[in-house]
Formats: C-alpha cells, structure tokens, sequence
C-alpha cells in the first residue's frame, strides 16, 4: 500500500484540511499510513476508538497536531456509544482548525448506512439521534476527504486526489468545455479551482463552509484578494444538490457587463442587529424580547445571506404562524427578492413549521388536508377504538374518547417511551400503547391526518426516508 501521492503534496492537503478515508481498512495499511507520518516527521494524534472511554475524553485536547488519525475498529452499535464526542470534540473540531483527518475504517461503508425506523421516536429517542449522527459523521467526511471504498487507493484515481464535492465540480466543468485548472498554488495558499471563461478567471473553493474557521477564510481571502481574482466559495451541501448550479453562478458572475445584483438593507439596523446578520457561517442564535425587532433582523440576514452569493433556493425560513411567515414573504418580496411558493420552486422558502412538514406529507404520502373536519375526523377514528374496548360503560365513553384524544396528542408532541405512556381514566390508568398503535393503523388505511400530523407526520417520514432527508439537507443549507 502506497501513501506518496497523498504525502508528495501534503503542504496542500494540509492547508486545505483535506484527510483521507478508507473503509474496509485492514491493519497493514494502518500501520503502513503511520510509518509514512513518522518518515515525513509529521506530528499526528492517533486514536482508536476502541480505546474512546470517559477518561480518554475527559484529558483529550487537540492541538498543534498536523494530522489526526483515527482507527475505527468497533461496530456501529458501539460506535454510536460515542458518536456525540467523536463528532463534537473530533471531527468538526479538527474541520474546524484545518487539521487533516484521516479516517480509517475496519467496516465496510455499507455498514454505515443505517435504516431508522420513524417508531423509534418512541422507543428511543436517543438511538435516533445517534443513528443520525452516525449519518452525519459519513457526510462530513465525504464533503473534506479523499474517499476510497476500499483499500486499494489505484481504483480511480487522477493524477490528482478529489474528494467528492470537488469531482462534482469538475465533472460540471467538463460537461459544460469550461477551461479551469485545479489544485492551484498561490504563494502561501492553495485554491481548489481557478476557472477561466470568457478571458475571465475566478477562484472557486469546494470546502463545506458550515463548519469552516470563517476567521481563517476572512485571512485567506484577504490574501488571495491582491491577487484581483473573484472567489467563489460552495459548500458540500450546495454542491451535492446542484453542482451545475454553482458552476452557472461562476459563469455569470464572469460574463461580460454582468454584475451580481444586490438588495438593500434597511437603514435603521442597531449594533446587535447587524451583528446578528453579518455571520455568513454556521449556526447562530438570538434572544430578544417581543417587538424587539426579530422580524426585522430575519430578513436582513436574508438580504444579507443572497447578496454574499447564497442561492435563495438555499434558505428555508420558518415562523411559528401563518400571519408571522405571511408578513415575512411580504416584506422579502418588497425587497425585489423571489419567494417559493412550494419546497421545489424557486426562490427563499418561507413557511410555518406546519406547512413545511405538511408538503413533506403531500410529496411523500400523497395525502391532502381538510381542516374543516380534522377535530370530527379524528374523533370519530378514536371513537371506533374506544367502542370496541371491553367493560366500559356506555355513558364513560365520550369521556374516554376525550382522554385518548388528549393522550394521542401528547404521544405525538412530546415523544415519550411509549411502553410506559399511561392515560388517566376514572378507573385508574391505563398503558396507552395499544390504542395509540390502533390509531396510527387507523389513520393511515383512511390516508388521513390532522393538524398536529403535520408535525408528527413529516418527522417521521424524514427519520424513514434517507433519500428525502439526505436532499433536504443538502438543499437547505442556511436556515
């Protein structure tokens, strides 16, 4: 096994963060990956996470290391023992400092490839999440390393290595006979693509920005500023959606007399507004009161997000009402920005939480919604259980239908173990389980849901279905 085309440039591959992953790994290609780091006198930090305990993370720190090396060799139900630091303390920190993570596997990466099944919301919550940190795992990996399915490196490979965001992009360049040269040098850095069209040229970064240092990108660009070159930075999730579409970004901005239009923020934004807009990367949080100016500071991040060269169709906001997200398509449209009217048109998606997971319903399930009979609709479907339960008193009934139908919204709102869920009745308690089973049957041979579903409904469809979750999270990169 042979590791020199990856060490002959590793001042690149470090200066970008990019690592290598290989699944099916066995030892000898361990133990010849780390003899090649000691040869090049490369300071790394090995782990096994075998070897991950609440000690190993209670002294672990990650610093001044050149290369993180990690050795996975346990099952995925072990892994996701300790999935949360792995990913946390591991992965995203090293992304973070532009540390190369070179991810070892002794499974396949089919094993990785977890079926979730929407009950578990139920039954354990916490499998779920682990489950789709596992999945998360995988997907950053894809975005910043070069990825080999298997041990032998010699399959596919270019002259150069591409991790798979960036063969997306090359593969759109050479479908549309756009000229570009990738894995440019220029002086202390090093740019994925510069792309030349219509005696133009641009630099374009492939680098999954959600989790990048944006202080070390502001030096980065900076420095590649002098260089008179626009740039051009795509994340994993927007290239994974549509490389094409990024690449026709490029082109237009390199178009002759094309410019990128622009919209205009409001003018009367304090210091803590324009704070909260000027993030471009990762995740942000504000707390303010009513009549604060939330609204206002949502829509300036939007403005904001599109005039730093984020598609609209990347943005998906979401209001707790009809009226707050009805008041926000207004004032964005007012702005000369396009709105969605559904999750695939294009434009700035705008919705409630409700609507939002009522088209995942639509598309999905191919149900449509009455909101004049959803309450009798659904109590109807829990009278027909509660009829055909024994020893219950004719005149207990309504009563009875009235605590299941309490019962079944909190099942669905709170997700408790529902094992042990219980409904208080005039009798004493009763586990609520097999009556919440019956009307899940019940609803679904109708093709019917409520109000309440359109929450419930839709997180259980996502948790399903791989596919939907994987193109939801790869179009909506900024929420």
């Amino acid at each position: 096994m042979k590791f020199e085309d990856y060490f002959k440039r590793f001042n690149f591959y470090k200066a970008k963060g990019r690592g290598i992953t290989i699944y099916d790994c066995p030892n000898d290609i361990l133990n010849d990956f780390i003899r090649k780091n000691d040869e090049k006198g490369i300071n790394y930090k090995f782990i096994k996470t075998s070897e991950i305990d609440d000690t190993f993370q209670i002294n672990f720190e990650l610093k001044n290391y050149e290369n993180l090396i990690i050795y996975q060799d346990v099952s995925i139900s072990k892994l996701t023992e300790n999935i949360d630091f792995i990913n946390n303390k591991l992965i995203y920190a090293s992304y973070y400092l532009n540390i190369p993570i070179i991810f070892l596997s002794k499974l396949l990466k089919s094993e990785y490839v977890i079926k979730i099944k929407g009950d578990l919301v139920h039954n354990n919550y916490e499998k779920v999440v682990n489950n789709l940190l596992i999945e998360q795992l995988i997907n950053l990996l894809e975005i910043v390393n070069f990825t080999f399915i298997s041990p032998n490196l010699s399959n596919g490979l270019d002259n150069e290595f591409y991790t798979p965001i960036e063969k997306l992009f090359k593969e759109q360049c050479e479908i549309n006979k756009i000229e570009y040269k990738s894995q440019v040098h220029f002086e202390n850095y090093f740019v994925d693509f510069v792309l030349n069209y219509n005696g133009r040229k641009a630099i374009v970064e492939c680098d999954g920005r959600d989790y990048h240092n944006p202080n070390l990108d502001k030096e980065r660009d900076k420095a590649l500023a002098k260089f008179g070159l626009p740039i051009f930075r795509f994340s994993g999730s927007e290239l994974f959606h549509d490389a094409n579409s990024c690449l026709q970004i490029v082109i237009k901005a390199l178009s002759n007399n094309s410019q990128n239009k622009t919209y205009e923020l409001d003018g009367d934004l304090d210091n803590s507004q324009l704070n909260a807009i000027k993030e471009i990367t990762g995740p942000i949080r504000v707390l303010a009161p009513a009549g604060s100016g939330k609204t206002k500071t949502l829509i300036n991040r939007i403005v904001q997000l599109i005039n730093k060269g984020v598609n609209p169709n990347q943005i998906l906001a979401l209001a707790f009402n009809k009226r707050a997200a009805q008041e926000m398509i207004d004032r964005v449209s007012q702005k000369g920005i396009i709105t969605a009217k559904k999750i695939t048109d294009e434009g700035v998606v705008i919705k409630t939480f409700h609507s939002f997971g009522y088209e995942i319903i639509k598309n999905a399930l191919h149900w449509n919604f009455n909101g004049k009979n959803e309450a009798i609709e659904t109590r109807k479907l829990m009278r027909n259980i509660v009829d055909k339960i024994p020893d219950i008193d004719y005149w207990l009934k309504n009563e009875t239908v009235d605590k299941f139908l309490e019962g079944l919204r909190r099942a669905k709102l709170e997700l408790p173990p529902i094992e042990n869920f219980t409904v208080e009745l005039k009798n004493g308690e009763i586990i609520f389980e097999p009556y919440f089973r019956q009307y899940l049957n019940l609803q679904f041979s109708y093709n019917f849901f409520n109000f309440d579903d359109m929450i419930y409904l839709a997180l259980r469809i996502i948790i399903e279905d791989n596919v939907l979750r994987q193109r939801l999270q790869n179009q909506f990169n900024y929420t």
